[in-house]
């Protein structure tokens, strides 16, 4: 019996010392204290296997925790930036679940047509596949991952698809994970990750539970980027509507100084041609007194006869007055056998130079004898010569 306890007292100092490989021989079916210290044995073994299960277990809800507070500060954060946003996220992603490579892209493209999956960011690459960036939406991995809005998950990676460069050399990874970022079942861009170990359920688990919230932050980065471009494109226009106003405001204050400019001009002009106007009508009137006041008849023809300057003893020649002289010619006024002595003479002082002569003449019943001077006169406004006539009556 004193052997009994002994052992017994050994066996529960290795028991307190967690050697659960220490055994309490049963000496028979009826040692009662054997099969009892065996029985506390094997409820010590597994209340170890369930107090470790609950460490483990707690370990990962609490990196669990910590990677969703982690990951959600990140994105409220960096929201101004979806390229530099998309960097930060998979930089952290791959080194908080240990992975040694990362991706993330985006499906590009308005029509289904024209989309494809475009690499937004990329962490510790090294490798052949990434020296393309953009993939159709139903090639590859990528594209399967995009067609099936699955996550896809190898622990077998084609020799070709994947390498990562160290100092020690270029090796495959073990395993490849893709999880689609999906937002109202619409496929928004695609996270991928591949790690020499072999990525636990748990950190898979934490990957899709991010990618709906980066899905979704994504989505609003996306927004707030559009609506930025929106506003500078507007301020932009804005500007530029409002540079033209500015030039259009310019160039009506110009047009509006060159009508001013060209008005007064014209009133200038109009004041001018006036002002000539009137200093021709005064000269006008000064010569017609002066070739009224000056003894004969004085009578300026036009090299075809026809009178612009008469007084009224030279219109008496005509038998009239000198209004009605004004403006027509001898060949009007005149009887044929005068008309043409007439020209005559008025052709011959054109050719020839100044003449003078007697001319005897009847008018108005009664015989006038005349001395006539005829010379050429240069109407300039006319830009001919014409014919001064003067009659002096003897």
């Amino acid at each position: 019996m004193r052997q009994r306890i002994i052992n017994a007292e050994e066996f529960a100092l290795e028991m307190s010392d967690g050697n659960y490989n220490y055994n309490f021989e049963v000496l028979s079916e009826k040692d009662s204290l054997g099969k009892s210290l065996n029985v506390l044995k094997e409820k010590l073994i597994q209340s170890k296997a369930e107090h470790d299960q609950r460490a483990v277990e707690d370990k990962i809800r609490n990196w669990s925790n910590a990677g969703v507070a982690k990951f959600n500060d990140l994105l409220r954060s960096n929201n101004n930036n979806i390229k530099k946003l998309a960097y930060i996220i998979i930089e952290n992603l791959v080194d908080y679940v240990g992975a040694n490579v990362g991706g993330i892209y985006l499906v590009e493209g308005e029509t289904e047509s024209d989309k494809r999956i475009e690499l937004l960011s990329a962490y510790a690459y090294d490798r052949r596949k990434y020296l393309t960036k953009s993939y159709a939406t139903n090639e590859g991995l990528l594209g399967a991952c995009c067609q099936e809005k699955k996550p896809i998950f190898l622990k077998k990676i084609p020799n070709d698809y994947i390498e990562i460069g160290s100092g020690l050399g270029s090796q495959i990874p073990t395993c490849l994970y893709l999880v689609p970022l999906l937002v109202d079942e619409e496929v928004l861009g695609i996270i991928e990750i591949a790690s020499f170990d072999l990525l636990d359920n748990y950190k898979i688990e934490l990957i899709n539970q991010l990618a709906d919230s980066i899905a979704g932050t994504f989505i609003g980065v996306r927004l707030n980027m559009r609506t930025a471009s929106l506003l500078e494109e507007s301020n932009r226009r804005a500007e530029e509507i409002t540079q033209q106003e500015e030039e259009m405001r310019q160039n009506l204050e110009e047009m509006q100084a060159t009508q001013e400019e060209l008005a007064r001009l014209r009133q200038d002009d109009e004041r001018k041609s006036e002002e000539m106007q009137l200093r021709i009508e005064n000269t006008r009137n000064t010569l017609k007194s002066l070739v009224e006041a000056l003894p004969g008849g004085y009578t300026l023809k036009d090299a075809n006869g026809v009178i612009h300057l008469i007084n009224s003893e030279g219109a008496a020649y005509y038998e009239s007055t000198i209004d009605r002289v004004i403006g027509k010619s001898d060949h009007e006024l005149l009887p044929a056998k005068r008309y043409e002595a007439e020209h005559q003479h008025d052709m011959d002082t054109l050719e020839n130079g100044t003449q003078e002569y007697e001319d005897e003449v009847e008018i108005g019943g009664n015989v006038s004898c005349y001395h006539v001077t005829k010379k050429p006169f240069l109407m300039a406004e006319l830009g001919q010569n014409g014919i001064l006539t003067i009659r002096i009556r003897h």
